[in-house]
């Protein structure tokens, strides 16, 4: 266990690298060594307590990961910190948030004693990244219809990934253009109504 640190703060809107980052965390330890908890319903008093349990699977190391942890208040991010100055041997704490201030009291507690993992991308980035998800997978789209998809679906990368999949699951190597958007892809994006009919009227 020497080569993790004991706590790790993992956030940002690139939600599917957030996703395979908790992922990868998670798979280096037995499924049994995993406990799995919510910020919604427990509390940083709550997961330090988890931490602290140890339990039958702790010789081969354990994980706590607390999703959603953006919603704790100064309290939580306090008793985190208090533990982090003495954390269990062979417990890893993941704490996960889809975004979180980079000088949050809870940054600045997993900072000192552990490490942030932050998977952020620019707005004006997105086009670009949705043209690499599906070059990928052998798709071809143009800057245009990278942009129309991501007005018609949104800036959330997790609904995104899922219709770059749908997508290119379709497509099976063809290129794809506004017809096939128009044809796959259910609006959902936060624009007025308007705005789609303005966005396949500019091709």
């Amino acid at each position: 266990m020497a080569e993790l640190k004991s706590a790790y703060l993992i956030f940002g809107t690139n939600r599917p690298l957030v996703e395979k980052a908790v992922k990868r965390m998670r798979d280096r330890f037995a499924p049994e060594a995993v406990e799995r908890l919510q910020a919604s319903e427990t509390s940083g008093e709550e997961a330090v307590a988890a931490c602290n349990a140890g339990g039958l699977f702790a010789s081969g190391g354990r994980a706590v990961i607390v999703d959603g942890v953006e919603r704790w208040k100064a309290a939580d991010a306090k008793a985190v910190a208090h533990y982090l100055d003495d954390p269990a041997p062979d417990t890893i704490l993941t704490l996960v948030a889809d975004q979180l201030r980079r000088d949050s009291a809870l940054a600045k507690a997993v900072g000192k004693r552990g490490q942030i993992l932050a998977y952020d991308i620019a707005k004006r980035e997105l086009p670009d990244w949705v043209r690499a998800q599906l070059r990928e997978r052998r798709v071809d789209v143009s800057p245009r219809t990278a942009r129309d998809l991501i007005e018609l679906v949104g800036e959330n990368m997790g609904e995104l990934a899922c219709e770059i999949d749908k997508l290119a699951t379709w497509a099976d190597g063809e290129k794809i253009g506004e017809k096939e958007l128009e044809m796959l892809v259910c609006p959902r994006g936060e624009v007025a109504p308007f705005g789609l009919t303005d966005a396949w009227g500019r091709r």
